[in-house]
């Protein structure tokens, strides 16, 4: 067989994405022809075009001409809000119908790009026998569904849509949820061993042997119960040249979950799909990162993994340094003790390490202990005093309207970033959101996602549950970065790797705006 394998927008474009690398990887091993179509890449593009004057060559230069080209659309196109790089519908509030809607809509964003691009006509022009599309994120969805409609309306090819987003939405996947009119079947977790037993069946349709479970409508729910080690990940496929970044930074996850697992807030094992590599052996890990970079041309590796636990960063870190290897990576990770001193932040920065980020969502001890983060603030201050005073670039996680938070205890958050802007690069704030499977939602009431769920809804998995909140983080942004005349982070992770120690941003350029909330 004869497959396709696409990157809906929108996300990150800076790297290419780990996911389709995972099945390029077991499509090459089967002997499969294929080919990798990064849309994301050429959505992007598209929503440049919409303003003149954008240098495509350069872009951390020209970051703040993206972000106003990504202002302009959504202005272009209300029905849609857009920011480099995330997308959303705020009308639809879950209903699958509307996004549909929005999607398929012949003078909307979605069907200008699609017809206007010849993005379907170059990926149908392959011919092949399926196709399909990687969702990890809900700003993809719309993309891939109107992708989806197209090349349903124009041939016969089959769509096969997976990624982490239809993890999150499995429970609310049944025979009425309307997608079932322009997508064949659906992958749920990782795909590696579904991919393999595709077949064409007897019928002409092209189905899995294992873990399927059909639907009335002709439709198929397939999932992988067994979780494996995930292959090396390969790359050729993929338009590597064309990634916006300085140089090239390859993705790479060695752990299937977070090592700490005990925040309340956390759903995180309901993502687990994967073993961890090598069962985090760093120096198997540093091998196999190295021959990636050295088959690839890549200067920087970002690791994806929830984060990097202490036994792992600093053996990684040395043996980096031990290979003479010069690359340079970045990595979420935990305020842990072993850190707090400046020696051993210099070790990781003589490894390569070049960006860290901490998840501290709050300074106030009351609130840490509500969501049992195990951290504590001052020792947090220490870490990042360290980590910044080694060269490596910083950015923390906040979190707004944990149940049980003050405006007292979030002031002494404002007030800890604050305090401590010239060692924190950036931040965000994400609002809290209740997450289906976390300890939390098992305390308050282990049923409510299921009495959300509707038969004509596809029900996002998590759900704000405070309304009552002073949100006053534009100002709080002026005043960050007033106490700041550069920071080490750049509007990419990949960036970050890169430049950190070389080319600080000014925060003249403004690249920030806008993208310091998430939600």
């Amino acid at each position: 067989m004869h497959c396709c394998l696409i990157q809906p927008p929108l996300c990150d474009p800076s790297c290419p994405p780990l996911g389709l690398a995972y099945l390029s990887a077991i499509l090459f091993e089967q002997k499969v022809q294929h080919e990798i179509f990064d849309l994301n890449l050429d959505f992007i593009n598209f929503v440049e075009n919409l303003i003149p004057g954008i240098d495509k060559s350069s872009f951390v230069e020209n970051y703040q001409l993206t972000s106003q080209a990504f202002r302009s659309a959504s202005e272009l196109f209300p029905d849609i809000q857009m920011s480099p790089f995330t997308l959303d519908i705020p009308s639809s509030a879950g209903h699958l119908s509307k996004i549909l809607t929005i999607a398929k809509d012949e003078k909307g964003l979605f069907c200008k790009w699609i017809r206007g691009n010849m993005v379907v006509e170059r990926v149908l022009n392959s011919n092949p026998d399926w196709i399909g599309m990687s969702v990890s994120f809900f700003g993809q969805l719309p993309a891939a569904l109107a992708l989806a409609a197209e090349i349903q309306s124009t041939s016969k090819t089959e769509v096969i849509l997976g990624g982490a987003l239809l993890k999150d939405f499995e429970t609310y996947i049944g025979p009425r949820t309307p997608i079932w009119e322009h997508v064949d079947g659906v992958v749920i977790g990782a795909g590696e061993e579904i991919l393999k037993s595709l077949h064409r069946a007897e019928s002409g349709r092209v189905l899995p042997t294992i873990g399927r479970r059909d639907m009335p409508n002709g439709g198929w729910i397939a999932k992988s119960e067994e979780k494996l080690t995930p292959p090396l990940p390969d790359f050729r496929h993929f338009p590597l040249e064309k990634y916006r970044a300085k140089s090239l930074v390859l993705p790479y996850r060695v752990y299937a979950r977070c090592s700490w697992g005990k925040c309340t807030f956390c759903s995180d094992a309901k993502y687990t799909a994967h073993l961890a590599v090598a069962k985090g052996n760093p120096e198997f890990v540093a091998e196999q990162i190295q021959g990636l970079a050295k088959t690839n041309g890549a200067k920087g590796i970002y690791f994806l993994d929830a984060e990097l636990p202490e036994q792992f960063i600093f053996s990684f870190a040395a043996e980096m340094k031990r290979m003479k290897s010069g690359l340079r990576w970045g990595a979420n990770t935990r305020f842990f003790k072993e850190l707090s001193g400046r020696k051993q932040a210099e070790k990781l920065f003589a490894g390569g390490c070049r960006f860290l980020r901490f998840g501290l969502e709050s300074a106030s001890p009351h609130v840490l202990q509500l969501m049992n983060k195990g951290i504590d603030p001052a020792e947090a201050k220490k870490i990042l005093d360290a980590t910044h005073g080694a060269g490596i670039a910083t950015h923390v996680y906040l979190m707004r309207g944990f149940p049980g938070e003050t405006e007292e205890d979030w002031q002494t958050t404002v007030d800890f970033l604050l305090n401590n802007a010239n060692v924190i690069d950036m931040y965000n704030v994400s609002l809290f959101q209740l997450y289906e499977r976390s300890p939390l939602c098992q305390i308050l009431d282990p049923h409510l996602f299921q009495s959300q769920a509707k038969q004509d809804r596809w029900v996002h998995p998590h759900l704000t549950m405070r309304d009552d909140l002073s949100l006053n983080f534009e100002d709080l942004e002026q005043k960050f970065f007033s106490l700041k005349s550069s920071t080490r982070c750049h509007p990419t992770p990949a960036d970050t790797i890169i430049l950190a120690d070389s080319e600080p941003m000014k925060y003249g350029n403004k690249f920030c705006k806008g993208a310091i909330i998430t939600e």
